[in-house]
């Protein structure tokens, strides 16, 4: 083992191949206790610093971000281990998963290897540098025995520095996988700024962000590491490591040159850099530097890069920074929310030093091969298991032999790994004898062999001095020295008789094979080290995690056979997480439904809000069964302190979105106990939600003896266009008018147009107008004349009466301005003139003969608001009406419009008309894709295509954002290929002549 500076190593960039596979990789920290959930956890912004018992200058407690699960009375360098070892745990394990028998986890490691099986791999280990750190053989050996991985401690290194420290280590992987020293390198980085000293320090510094101070630091900690293997497993890789260099900025750090020489250079070897992961923080001095950096890199970034701040959500981890940046990539693309396949990690130390990485995603499609061909039970696919059957030779794959370099002056000694196909066979001790291959380099696997051939010796091992040695950064890496030619062992005798590793690392290493204890490895765990532990000895995978990005992905959880349960110490953290998260669902939710003004983009953004805690929550509880996540589930919503609304939008946004029928089911129960003015709530929730359980859970509920469920059920069927006419049929001549109005809805959504019609032409005559303004409004839908005939009697009988209430005289004016035809004219002006509040209805409309009663709307509001007279109406929507039909943007005053009227009216055609143009099915379409369309106006606008062009327009406003953009787009490209009406021509009237 070898400590070596943090500014020495450099590995120059090879631009004809990417320089290493990452296989694996594991994190632990605040925000969760494996990759998936800190990754989720930071991209819902879940960062919680905790008062700690220490005091800063102004008296104020200092707070940091960290583990619930490590013990407040723990500090400093000594978290360091209870830190790393669950995150090097979950990183080894993933190597397993994908390629087994690399490495072993389950025996703790020791120099004289009692385990046996495979040599351990090299661990290389950023760390932060501090005078109370324990010495590096110490901290490497109490990681191994506490993760139960098994490491070769004669070739683990450890570096003491910064951020950069991770690309250090990451150079020195990628000399020993050169090298051939091993198959794959263990790299990671461990930080923690609960300290007191360090604390104090940066205290003192004005360094740390507090309550009066802001723009400094927030102190966090956290592990992450990363397995890197040979380029020829890409078959079963994450990623790769494409590029990592290191540079020292000049006198002027905050111009940014050094960092800007390492973008060009990193964009020369991997293209356009679309996607950075940089470690700035909040400090001015960051910000400015790498804001210079940008500037001067900007020919190397493409036009569109997103540049991702995640220190902001990690808080300051230090030396674990490039490490978790790392994983945080690797996490994304797996989890299919990545906005490109390659990254670019910027890192900053606090002296001169600098480093980039580059990272890029591997095909899915071989990934998937290599997880869909990796065995299902951990038991079962140990490689190193004791066997009774000799495999057939035509089905056992060849092994390839790894010279293990030793220390110092000793002939190296070959041991066994298993060759890395896309489906790689496990090693068996009674394997028979094999065929050696055409001699490979270090780093390329030889292909399997389907002949037998005689067995070749090994040749000469690298250099034993190169693979320990520190890098000058003057100098190239040296090439890869040649490997042994691959010979698998014919049985497990032991290579050499076991001897001790000295710490300074002299003497042989002594490697033999044996069979591990017959009880499963992976259910063995340090009690040391707060992790997920398997339920039964035989654990089936928990499916993929699929992100949510625009819209709700469906979760899939742990089979009811397997599943893992949180340790206790970890428990509180995960459920206080899991809390947050469901808390910030119910404000996000309830804010997104409210705002009927604001713009579409803002709508997006707040949808994304709630997807990312919708993600971190089930990232949090998804290793377990369904139906244990769904009692997990159901517990954080009744500890959320959000009112009732919230809680049950949540709940239903939350369970709806399990894929499994325990969670729909869950749903609806809760939404039973709920009160009923939150049932809109429950709705929208369940609307939303992507299980299509809940279409047969809803369609249960139908039978319910409560209206209001009822009435829920059939909005849900209705917005997901689930309904069944056998059904919904009965339920149109229900007791209860709410009831057939919400059954009249849902029956409209239903095709064939044919069979519902007449159903509701018979709800015409019903005597509640909520019913039949709700048929009336279908019929309009499927271009039926009976709904437009009775809304135009219905109107006029009302204005002679005043029989109908406010809200539903404004809903008949609406649909009668969106699908009436030019002579509707009069009966909406004396509509407006009675409710000036309908006054923006013949805006919409669009006739130019409705121009002069807007402007005696608009003296009548002026002459009211100068006498002080109580005013019904505004000049806004006056106005807003003017504008949409003439296209002018003018003062809201009388004398203003009229002016302008009086000479622009001759220009203007006597037809439909938007914003001064004859009025076509596009401009209502093109209105409602922008992005600054209030969300008031794009409802109007989808009503208008919706009864001007049929069922084959439904763009679902109060859908998600994702599916309307979709539905915009293939509307778009049917109105550039299809029959429109004629511009400038009214609903009604086109209805009429396609008729």
């Amino acid at each position: 083992m070898h400590t070596i500076p943090a500014t020495r190593l450099t590995a120059p960039a090879d631009p004809t191949r990417p320089r290493a596979t990452i296989l694996g990789f594991g994190a632990w920290g605040p925000l969760g206790v494996e990759a998936l959930q800190i990754a989720m956890s930071a991209r819902a912004g879940r960062i919680e610093p905790r008062p700690t018992r220490f005091f800063d200058q102004r008296g104020h407690r200092m707070s940091v971000a960290r583990a619930l699960a490590l013990s407040d009375d723990l500090f400093g360098s000594k978290r360091l281990p209870a830190l790393g070892a669950p995150a090097l745990r979950e990183a080894a394990l993933a190597l397993d998963q994908q390629l087994p028998g690399i490495v072993q986890v389950g025996l703790a490691s020791s120099p004289q290897d009692p385990g046996g099986g495979p040599p351990g791999l090299p661990l290389l280990l950023a760390i932060p540098d501090r005078p109370d750190a324990a010495p590096d053989d110490e901290l490497l050996a109490t990681l191994a025995a506490d993760s139960t991985v098994k490491v070769d401690l004669a070739r683990s290194t450890v570096v003491r520095g910064g951020h950069t420290g991770f690309a250090t280590v990451v150079a020195r992987a990628l000399t020993l996988l050169d090298q051939g020293v091993a198959p794959a390198v263990i790299v990671g980085g461990i930080d923690t700024y609960y300290d007191e000293a360090v604390l104090h320090a940066l205290d003192r510094a004005d360094r740390l962000n507090a309550l009066d101070h802001r723009g400094g630091i927030t102190p966090s900690e956290g592990a992450a590491f990363l397995v890197l293997g040979w380029d020829s497993f890409s078959g079963s890789a994450h990623g790769w490591v494409h590029f990592v260099d290191h540079a020292e900025s000049g006198p002027e750090s905050r111009g940014g040159g050094a960092m800007a020489s390492l973008i060009d250079a990193a964009a020369r070897t991997s293209g356009s850099i679309e996607w950075v992961l940089s470690d700035v923080n909040a400090e001015p001095a960051r910000v400015e530097a790498w804001s210079a950096a940008e500037r001067r890199g900007a020919a190397a970034l493409a036009s569109t890069v997103r540049d991702d701040r995640w220190i902001e959500e990690f808080g300051e981890v230090g030396a674990a920074t490039g490490a978790l940046l790392a994983v945080m990539t690797c996490t994304y693309w797996n989890a299919g929310c990545a906005p490109a396949s390659t990254a670019l990690l910027a890192l900053h130390d606090d002296t001169a030093e600098r480093a980039v990485l580059v990272l890029q995603e591997a095909p899915r499609a071989e990934l998937q091969e290599a997880a869909a061909a990796a065995p299902t039970s951990a038991s079962a696919a140990h490689p190193f298991s004791a066997s009774t059957t000799s495999p057939s030779p035509s089905t056992t794959s060849p092994s390839l032999s790894i010279t293990a370099a030793p220390i110092s002056g000793a002939p190296p000694t070959e041991v066994s790994a298993p060759t890395p196909p896309s489906s790689p066979a496990p090693l068996s001790a009674s394997a028979p004898q094999s065929a050696s291959a055409p001699q490979s380099s270090p780093r390329s696997a030889p292909a399997p062999q389907s002949a037998p051939q005689s067995t070749a010796a090994p040749r000469s091992a690298p250099d034993p001095q190169s693979s320990s040695a520190p890098l000058s950064s003057s100098a190239p890496l040296s090439s890869p020295a040649p490997l042994s030619s691959p010979a698998p062992l014919s049985s497990p005798a032991p290579l050499s008789s076991p001897a001790p590793i000295s710490g300074g690392g002299s003497g042989p290493l002594s490697i033999r094979y044996s069979a591990p204890p017959s009880s499963n490895p992976l259910s063995t765990r340090s009690r040391r080290s707060p992790s997920l532990v398997p339920s039964s000895s035989a654990v089936l995978p928990t499916p993929p995690f699929q992100a949510s990005v625009g819209v709700p992905a469906l979760h899939r959880f742990a089979p009811a056979t397997g599943g893992e349960a949180p340790d206790e110490e970890v428990r509180p953290q995960l459920r206080r997480l899991a809390r947050d998260c469901m808390e910030d669902i119910a404000i996000f939710g309830d804010l997104w439904r409210q705002r009927e003004e604001e713009p579409a983009s803002l709508t997006a953004r707040l949808e994304q809000q709630v997807l990312d805690n919708l993600d971190a929550l089930v990232a949090l509880v998804r290793r377990r069964p369904a139906p244990e996540a769904v009692k997990e589930i159901s517990h954080c919503a009744q500890e959320i302190s959000f009112p009732d609304r919230g809680r049950g939008f949540a709940l239903a946004v939350t369970l709806g979105c399990i894929d499994d029928e325990e969670g729909a089911r869950a749903a609806i129960s809760a939404m039973r106990k709920a009160h009923p003015g939150t049932l809109p709530a429950w709705e929208a929730g369940l609307r939303l939600a992507s299980s299509p359980e809940i279409e047969a859970a809803a369609a249960r509920l139908l039978r319910s003896e409560r209206t209001p469920l009822v009435r829920v059920a059939l909005e849900v069927l209705r917005f997901r266009r689930a309904g069944d006419l056998a059904t919904i049929t009965p339920l149109l001549t229900h007791a209860e008018a709410r009831v057939r109005a919400a059954a009249a809805r849902c029956a409209a959504s239903i095709e064939p147009a044919e069979q519902v019609i007449p159903l509701l032409e018979d709800r015409l005559t019903d005597t509640d107008d909520s019913v039949t303004l709700a048929a009336a409004e279908g019929l309009l839908l499927h271009g039926a004349a009976a709904g437009l005939t009775w809304l135009r009697t219905r109107l006029d009988a009302d204005l002679a009466s005043g029989s109908m209430g406010r809200d539903h005289r404004a809903h008949a004016t609406r649909l009668l301005a969106l699908g009436g035809g030019a002579e509707d004219l009069d009966l909406l002006v004396r509509a407006a003139a009675g409710d000036p509040r309908l006054a923006e209805v013949l805006g919409w409309y669009g006739h130019p003969g409705a121009v002069e009663p807007l402007l005696d709307l608009l003296d009548q509001v002026h002459r009211a608001l100068e006498s002080r007279e109580p005013v019904r109406g505004s000049d806004l929507s006056v106005t807003r009406a003017l504008q949409r039909i003439t296209g002018a943007s003018l003062d809201p005053h009388p004398a203003v419009w009229r002016s302008w009227w009086s000479q622009m009216r001759a220009s203007l055609p006597a037809e439909r008309l938007r914003f001064g143009e004859p009025y076509t099915p596009s401009l209502s379409l093109e209105e409602l894709a922008l992005d600054m369309t209030p969300l008031r106006v794009r409802r109007e606008c989808a009503q208008e295509l919706l009864l001007q062009l049929g069922p084959v327009a439904r763009i679902d406003i109060d859908g998600w954002s994702a599916h309307q953009r979709d539905a915009i787009a293939r509307l778009r490209a049917n109105l550039s290929r299809g029959d429109l009406p004629p511009a400038g021509s009214f609903p009604a009237d086109h209805h009429a002549r396609s008729r």
